[in-house]
């Protein structure tokens, strides 16, 4: 019974119903008969009152009315506080319960326990009858009840007065009125006592700290950082963002408000930032970038390196490396990253010519990429009519002429182009801006332009010359930087003026519009990210290397 005790003192709820409403005080106390008589008529004057005044009845004419005092167990009033100490018990049970018990206590109190007490003083009720009718009807007082009117006051509301009773009464009489007598003894006297019920005494698990964290940061609980990125709010755990991101952690921490630029790190980035911060979701090819140049500016550096790593693998090549290469075209910190997109676009260099987005390449793209050995292409001749593509887009270009023209490499064009080149005359007719012949045009009224042409057919005359005498080409010391090396050619089986065996001098013969019909038909088979089978392939050449030092300006 100990820990019933600590329990009933632990719970003020379970206290009033040990003590029956404050009765057991009343009888603990050292007075006369009269004494409590007048106690107890103030106890239950006071709860009647109480009771009545919330049903808004007029209850001073009914306890002033003449006897009133033989009439304090009378049926009705016997209700009135019964009915307002129960229903006051229950209610406390269900709203105020201790953190140790639960709702089983208010269903277990409410049903099991007040059940077994109707019927505990049903049967000491029915005793008193059984001795009340051996009482003379002479000898009952005037204002007194009678056994019969008690027990049918009782069994007339047994089922919701009876068990709300907490009082027993024996047979002696105080001026002619039943003096009640409450017992000083626990309610769990009157049932079984069941040693540590467990939905009584068990308490519920106390969740992990992990695990509050978790939800937490699963359910983005308590943010406490407001981010405007471009024109969208994010709502954000200032803890989370401050543990992944420099930027953030070098803030001060009572900044709530942080406004971040659209250039910089775009809505959709951060989301996918402070998605993968909560659930370590993955970032996918297509978004790498943005969220790269994102993770750049935040400094989110365990993302920065899952972002590269994405980019860097090996199928990350030609259509599919030009993809992205257009994603990160605007973002100020991918320049290097822009660099190695564009060294991957090998065999997918033709047919990007044939589309335009190759003439939406800015500047500087053009040139890197013009360049590299490395574009797949089977002559210096298709180079240079790629040129010709881009600058026949707007007059603005034209300016850039000369630039882009050297990045061909004209040792390497085909004696026939060659030809042509030089015998192109001026025409006083110019030719619509949008043309390559108007390009053409400005090409042939370039006089350091047109002078390529000439010297490029004297060295390649005297290459021919010391092949025949044996002779071999030995570079100044200090200009090996003017030697003109070749590109690694390719052949596909379906051009018609591609060679597969490529001996110096070149000899291809093809005009401007046989290779716009080739980078055309490229665009079928690259409607997909990638081509279909060996539609690209490995060449034999010579690799000459040509010396001409006046072609390449110092």
């Amino acid at each position: 019974m100990e820990c019933v005790r600590k329990l009933v003192t632990a719970n003020a709820l379970l206290e009033k119903v040990i003590t029956m409403s404050g009765i057991r005080g009343v009888g603990a106390m050292d007075a006369t008969e009269e004494e409590l008589d007048k106690m107890r008529y103030k106890f239950f004057k006071t709860e009647f009152l109480h009771k009545q005044k919330k049903q808004k009845v007029d209850t001073e004419a009914l306890i002033d009315a003449p006897g009133f005092a033989a009439r304090i167990y009378d049926d009705k009033l016997t209700d009135c506080v019964a009915d307002f100490i129960i229903n006051d018990i229950i209610q406390k049970l269900i709203e105020d319960t201790s953190d140790h018990l639960t709702a089983y206590v208010s269903e277990y109190v409410t049903e099991d326990i007040l059940d077994e007490l109707s019927a505990a003083y049903a049967e000491y009720l029915k005793k008193s009858d059984d001795i009340n009718e051996n009482t003379s009807e002479d000898e009952t007082p005037r204002g007194s009840v009678s056994a019969s009117d008690k027990s049918q006051s009782v069994h007339s509301g047994s089922d919701s007065v009876i068990w709300k009773e907490f009082m027993d009464y024996d047979d002696s009489c105080s001026f002619g009125l039943p003096v009640p007598r409450v017992y000083e003894r626990s309610i769990y006297t009157f049932v079984d006592f069941i040693e540590n019920p467990n939905y009584i005494l068990t308490m519920a698990d106390k969740p992990s700290l992990e695990d509050l964290v978790a939800e937490r940061v699963n359910l983005n609980l308590d943010p406490n950082n407001f981010i405007k990125v471009g024109d969208r709010w994010f709502e954000c755990i200032s803890s989370l963002l401050r543990l992944h991101s420099n930027w953030f952690a070098s803030k001060k921490w009572n900044v709530e408000v942080f406004e971040l630029n659209g250039t910089d790190v775009s809505p959709s980035a951060f989301e996918l930032i402070y998605e993968w911060m909560r659930f370590r979701t993955p970032v996918t090819l297509f978004n790498a970038v943005k969220v790269l140049q994102a993770t750049r500016y935040l400094q989110v550096d365990i993302l920065k390196g899952d972002c590269f790593k994405l980019i860097s693998q090996s199928y990350v090549r030609e259509k599919i490396a030009f993809k992205i290469f257009l994603d990160a075209e605007p973002m100020p910190l991918l320049k290097d990253v822009r660099d190695i997109l564009l060294n991957r676009v090998c065999t997918y260099f033709l047919p990007l010519v044939g589309s335009d987005k190759f003439k939406d390449l800015k500047l500087r793209h053009l040139l890197s990429m013009l360049t590299r050995d490395t574009i797949g292409v089977n002559s210096e001749a298709e180079v240079f009519y790629s040129a010709l593509r881009w600058l026949s887009k707007s007059e603005e270009r034209l300016k850039h002429l000369e630039t882009v023209i050297k990045c061909v490499r004209f040792p390497f064009l085909p004696m026939p182009m060659l030809f042509r080149l030089r015998n192109m005359g001026l025409e006083a007719e110019k030719k619509p801006i949008g043309t390559t012949e108007r390009v053409l045009q400005e090409f042939q009224a370039n006089p350091d332009l047109r002078q390529m042409i000439f010297d490029t057919m004297t060295y390649i005359s005297l290459h021919i010359q010391r092949e025949k005498d044996g002779e071999t080409i030995t570079p100044v010391p200090g200009d090996e930087e003017k030697l003109f090396r070749p590109r690694n050619w390719m052949y596909h089986p379906r051009c018609e003026y591609h060679m597969q065996c490529l001996k110096y001098p070149y000899q291809h013969v093809f005009t401007e519009d046989d290779f716009d019909k080739f980078v055309h038909m490229l665009q079928i088979e690259w409607l997909g990210d990638y081509p279909q089978p060996n539609n690209m392939q490995d060449v034999e050449f010579d690799g000459v290397e040509v010396y001409a030092p006046k072609l390449k300006p110092d």
